[in-house]
């Protein structure tokens, strides 16, 4: 038998909170100083909110909140390199019912860049550390490290300049002693980092042939965040061989030919190697495109 005194209440229909506005800021600012956003949504059901904003770095943000539901936000966030970054904002209610997320807002940010520049051997090394950067880098630090070869010594291990201008560059001169040829280990590698706080920095590798104190650059390469994620296939113009080589400038692999290259190669999607080759010279036909079989 029922009892009319007891009433049977339907459980409440819950609603994620709109799509919160896309967040307003500034369009451009420094690497490192503070930059801050607003932003609100609605929640339908009128339950508080909580907001996660993405910053378009590494960064690991949290949820903030709670926040009255249609309540204006605020939301700090420092860089701190130059780039240009997107924001954007999702929201949740008390149950974790989550929002879309919001349009995004793009913000410039001014920096130093640090970058090495030209690289020469002799008596040691000689580099240019520059600042191509809109703002001044301060604080350098540029750290040198060594690989392969026997013994291998720099002098100093780490450089300390106090500052470098935007747009300015300064040389400084680093002492190698040791000894390498590439024959009975790999070619000496010296590697060069430039930091300083709140800059983009670039790195080279530099590879070397040293005797005592004398160095004779072979060739170098960047160590940089804006490097493809892979490898790249290159065949010397005078070389019959082609390479694959990875970021690092080490060789992951090489093919041998007994032709010189005529400008392509390829990487078939089935492992094979497609090159074109050079077979000599034509009495018949002079001129671009003499190359090819």
């Amino acid at each position: 038998r029922t009892n009319p005194a007891v009433r049977h209440l339907e459980p409440k229909e819950n609603h994620a909170p709109e799509t919160p506005q896309q967040p307003q800021g500034p369009s451009e600012g420094n690497a490192g100083e503070d930059c801050t956003f607003l932003t609100y949504t609605i929640d339908p059901d009128g339950d508080s909110v909580y907001y996660f904003f993405d910053w378009g770095d590494s960064t690991e943000d949290n949820w903030v909140g709670p926040f009255d539901s249609g309540a204006p936000v605020n939301r700090t966030h420092l860089w701190h390199e130059r780039g240009i970054y997107t924001v954007k904002v999702k929201a949740k209610d008390m149950f974790d019912a989550e929002s879309n997320w919001s349009e995004s807002v793009s913000v410039t940010l001014a920096g130093p860049y640090l970058t090495l520049g030209r690289i020469s051997g002799g008596l040691g090394l000689t580099i240019e550390i520059k600042n191509i950067g809109e703002n001044d880098a301060k604080n350098v630090t540029v750290d040198i490290q060594t690989t392969k070869g026997f013994f291998i010594i720099s002098n100093p291990k780490q450089l300390q300049i106090e500052l470098i201008p935007a747009g300015g560059s300064i040389e400084r001169k680093i002492r190698l002693w040791g000894v390498g040829f590439g024959v009975l280990t790999d070619l000496p590698k010296v590697i060069l980092t430039a930091q300083a706080p709140d800059t983009k920095t670039r790195g080279k590798q530099v590879e070397v042939r040293l005797f005592g104190p004398l160095v004779k650059k072979l060739g170098e390469s960047w160590c940089a965040d804006e490097s493809y994620n892979g490898y790249t296939l290159y065949s010397p113009m005078v070389s019959p061989k082609t390479f694959l080589i990875n970021n690092s400038g080490g060789i992951v692999h090489s093919w041998e030919s007994v032709y010189k290259p005529a400008l392509s190669v390829y990487l078939l999607e089935n492992g094979d190697l497609l090159r074109t080759a050079f077979p000599g010279f034509s009495p018949q036909f002079w001129g671009g495109g003499i190359g090819g079989r």
